[in-house]
């Protein structure tokens, strides 16, 4: 099951079916079936993510009808996000709650994918034929990677978690700081790194300012406000020396910038356009369009695609359909832009509150039993960040396997707090009452 958020590059029979069955479905099942057989009673949800998950496949079927929507888009997107939610939660739950475990699991596996990185960098570096990708190299000599995964961009947001667990271990305040986890640091950062894509180096300079916050440099107490400006200056320098060094990262960035800034753009801007930023774009525009038209439910789960295909030449030229393809045509690149399209003030409102209810407070850093827990929860914090920007998928990179672990590590903070004379020597997986 940790395995299972590493392969999304594994699909059956890639295009002839009407859908993509990922080898992780039968994983899926295995350990549903091998859960409902030794845990009883049996439970899928939580009662409340069963109640929020079907108002929004309701309001989704009723907006497809509104709109002439196929539903065959709105049934993948309820099976995939059933089986998907119902997988993780069983695994956390088959554990007992223990979720240092199941994390540690995700954690000795992102290591490895990520060691298997690193030596596909040298590897290619060194013209082995070893029969790896074949991918463009980097203005500063080295080649993207992306180890298992399907592209590079899924590397880095699969790392996310583990490269702030183990930064946020050896960077960190004393009371959590644990020195031999370096070695693992260096391998996951190393990883990241070698994927030059803009999400991993996004998601590095938000571990800085995290890990700054855990530490008390934006507080006014014992005078720590004052190391904010070198905060500042050493993410500045990295961001000054990436767009100065790296062209990749310099084009993706300020195209993607100046498109979103500028008020009207013209067929000449377009035309210099890069393919990453020409799809944020013009995912986006399209999204417009179905929000503007139904802003609390937009067009429903599974109709972008279906919008995509309806107002593209409405919106852009048809030649850069034959320019750049239908670019993330199904998940529009952005995890943000997708739910304007799909899900609108309802689906973007449920995740905001979600995400910022759960959100576990620095303070829970100074209680021994539960400051793992608070940074696994801020490194997921990250990575919703980081997908909100550039996934668009609903269940890839085991979505709700950090979605889940960020419930849990919260409420487990939240029982704590309720029963604190009673359970301070408890473990802390005990400490979540379900």
């Amino acid at each position: 099951m940790a395995f299972s958020i590493f392969l999304d590059a594994y699909i059956f029979a890639r295009g002839s079916l009407p859908f993509d069955f990922y080898y992780y479905y039968i994983i899926y099942l295995l350990f549903i079936l091998n859960y409902i057989k030794k845990i009883k009673p049996v439970k899928y949800f939580e009662r409340w993510f069963f109640i929020c998950i079907s108002i929004l496949f309701l309001g989704s079927g009723i907006a497809n009808a509104s709109y002439g929507v196929p539903y065959f888009g709105l049934i993948k997107q309820i099976i995939g996000i059933v089986f998907s939610s119902v997988a993780y939660y069983a695994f956390i739950r088959f554990n007992n709650f223990n979720l240092q475990k199941v994390f540690d699991l995700y954690l000795k596996i992102a290591v490895l994918v990520a060691a298997f990185g690193i030596f596909e960098e040298f590897a290619k570096i060194l013209g082995l034929p070893l029969g790896f990708h074949h991918f463009k190299i980097v203005k500063m000599g080295f080649h993207r990677v992306w180890s298992i995964m399907g592209e590079p961009y899924f590397l880095a947001v699969a790392l996310i978690p583990a490269l702030f667990f183990f930064g946020a271990k050896i960077l960190g305040n004393k009371a959590y700081r644990e020195k031999q986890y370096f070695i693992k640091f260096s391998i996951v950062f190393m990883g990241t790194i070698f994927t030059f894509s803009s999400a991993g180096f996004m998601a590095i300079g938000f571990m800085a300012i995290v890990v700054a916050w855990q530490k008390g440099f934006f507080s006014f107490q014992k005078g720590r406000i004052l190391l904010l400006p070198f905060v500042v200056i050493a993410l500045s320098s990295a961001y000054q020396y990436l767009q100065k060094n790296m062209f990749e990262f310099r084009t993706k960035i300020n195209q993607t910038i100046f498109a979103f800034q500028t008020p009207i753009i013209t067929q000449p801007m377009l035309d210099q356009m890069n393919g990453s930023t020409f799809a944020l774009f013009s995912n986006f525009k399209i999204a417009q369009v179905s929000f503007i038209r139904n802003p609390i439910l937009s067009s429903g789960l599974g109709s972008h695609s279906y919008n995509y295909d309806r107002v593209f030449t409405d919106v852009f030229d048809a030649k850069y359909l034959e320019r750049f393809g239908e670019l993330n045509k199904y998940d529009a690149n952005s995890l943000l832009i997708r739910m304007i399209s799909e899900t609108g003030l309802l689906g973007l409102g449920m995740f905001f509150i979600f995400m910022f209810k759960y959100r576990m407070k620095r303070k829970w850093l100074n209680v021994p039993l539960l400051a793992n827990y608070a940074i696994i929860n801020h490194g997921i914090f990250i990575l919703f960040i980081v997908r909100l920007v550039r996934t668009g998928n609903y269940i890839g990179n085991g979505f709700f396997f950090f979605f889940f672990l960020y419930y849990f590590t919260a409420k487990a903070a939240k029982d704590y707090a309720k029963n604190i004379k009673n359970v301070s020597k408890e473990p802390a997986q005990n400490l979540i009452k379900v």
